[in-house]
């Protein structure tokens, strides 16, 4: 699975993203992910692509597929997975997963 997460820097939600994507990373080792800050250019190929009128960040691709914003993307992988990634995260270590950029 391959991650995209389209932000800007000091979004606060883009940041619970990128957590989100490193703890999938970390706890499956089919997942990968990278952040993008979004340009102009950016929002345009993804308004034309996805057919989007796109006014906020984050903006999240998974496999070629839009998926939308954190809340989107938490509920997608919660339904994926069926289970909150955040608790399974935490049970099976107990590492902190905290994401720079």
């Amino acid at each position: 699975m391959h991650i995209t997460i389209y932000g800007k820097p000091g979004c606060l939600y883009c940041e619970k993203s990128i957590n989100l994507a490193s703890k999938l990373f970390d706890l499956c080792h089919n997942v990968d992910y990278e952040y993008k800050v979004m340009s102009e250019f950016d929002k345009h190929y993804l308004n034309v692509k996805y057919r989007l009128k796109i006014t906020r960040v984050p903006q999240i691709i998974i496999d070629g597929q839009y998926i939308g914003g954190y809340l989107e993307f938490d509920q997608y992988i919660r339904k994926l997975y069926d289970c909150d990634i955040n608790q399974l995260s935490s049970e099976l270590s107990r590492s902190d997963f905290s994401a720079e950029f």
